[in-house]
């Protein structure tokens, strides 16, 4: 990492570099919060690239299926998607990536709910489906940040349905 401070101010020069030992990673740097700050930077940085690598696999896949012929179509919006960035209810219906996404979003951050008495969350599908998704669909789909709250969200309706 190069950090440049205001103009005029100093500039570091920071390396991070995995020690064959131990696998740890070491810092040049002696001031703790800035260490920390950069350790922030790094991580969040790691994360934006796993998310654009995904984000470039499922155009690709997507591409591959136009050309193939072999898209299949969302149940909520209705668009062709390849099949890796299809998530499935437990009863089978099939849902783009972004739809469960938005779904959640605000079933977790709006309402506050999974759905009338379910501690998990409920399919999307308007047929009357009894289906939800489980952890596995929906690590598929979201990020780390919505699927810790949809955990913390899960556990306290479970413990309020315990009660």
């Amino acid at each position: 990492f190069i950090v440049k401070f205001p103009p005029g101010g100093a500039k570091y020069s920071v390396t991070f570099c995995k020690s064959n030992k131990a696998k740890s990673k070491k810092s040049s740097v002696t001031d703790e919060t800035l260490r920390d700050e950069l350790q922030y930077v790094h991580t969040k940085m790691r994360d934006w690239h796993a998310a654009a690598l995904r984000d470039w696999d499922r155009v690709k896949a997507r591409k591959q299926a136009e050309e193939d012929g072999n898209t299949i179509e969302c149940s909520c919006c209705f668009g062709d998607y390849a099949f890796e960035e299809m998530v499935a209810c437990n009863d089978g219906h099939l849902f783009c990536i972004d739809c469960l996404k938005r779904y959640v979003e605000e079933k977790v951050f709006g309402h506050g709910d999974l759905g009338v008495n379910h501690t998990e969350l409920s399919c999307i599908c308007l047929d009357g489906c009894d289906g939800w998704f489980n952890n596995e669909q929906l690590s598929k789909a979201l990020d780390n940040k919505v699927m810790k709250k949809y955990d913390e969200l899960q556990t306290s309706l479970v413990l309020e349905k315990a009660n």
